[in-house]
């Protein structure tokens, strides 16, 4: 038998398919809507529908899975549309040109708007969901995995973000990336290869 998914933990769409966890990506849609709803009008935790082990207890944590379903499934409009609409992404480690925060919905769709271009996401894996002191507030531990479109290299991303998830959506999102895991990705073959010779 297969361990059910723990309180603390969502992960990604295969993972969820090989432990057989009853949560389908269709239901998880539904459930994200139902959430974000029930949020709204102020509905508490035990009215959540049960959607297996460890998510109906914490429906913050059904807008995290929704999120990395729509990121596999390179829906990123889908993806900036779970932010309510002033709600902020920001980036700590951002370096050079690259933006640092991003103020309101539509310029989370804005900066999404051309990211299937750059990377082929393959794979999202969510490894661990904290809870906080604020009951509105998660640190999620996940990692994205793919291919760079211009190098066609492929990376490994893990991330630490706090994400905060009101009643409209999200409402803050600070994304924690290694800046040299992006430097290497984006490096093509031939220029990694002049780097180490040099």
């Amino acid at each position: 038998m297969r361990a059910p998914l723990a309180a603390t933990q969502c992960l990604g769409r295969r993972e969820l398919q090989r432990r057989h966890v009853p949560v389908s990506w269709v239901g998880i849609e539904h459930l994200c809507d139902e959430v974000l709803r029930g949020l709204r009008a102020g509905v508490g935790r035990s009215e959540v529908p049960d959607v297996g082990p460890g998510l109906a207890e914490h429906p913050r944590r059904v807008v995290v899975v929704r999120a990395v379903q729509l990121l596999s499934d390179h829906d990123m409009l889908g993806f900036a549309n779970l932010w309510a609409q002033d709600g902020t992404m920001d980036f700590p480690f951002a370096v050079g040109d690259q933006p640092r925060h991003l103020e309101g919905r539509e310029a989370v769709v804005e900066y999404l708007r051309h990211y299937t271009d750059m990377v082929d996401v393959r794979d999202s894996v969510v490894h661990v969901i904290h809870d906080t002191a604020d009951p509105d507030t998660i640190v999620v531990e996940w990692e994205s995995s793919g291919v760079v479109v211009a190098t066609a290299r492929p990376y490994r991303m893990p991330y630490v973000a706090v994400i905060t998830v009101g009643a409209e959506g999200i409402v803050s999102y600070r994304d924690y990336w290694s800046v040299a895991v992006v430097a290497d990705a984006m490096t093509s073959e031939d220029q990694s290869s002049v780097g180490e010779s040099a």
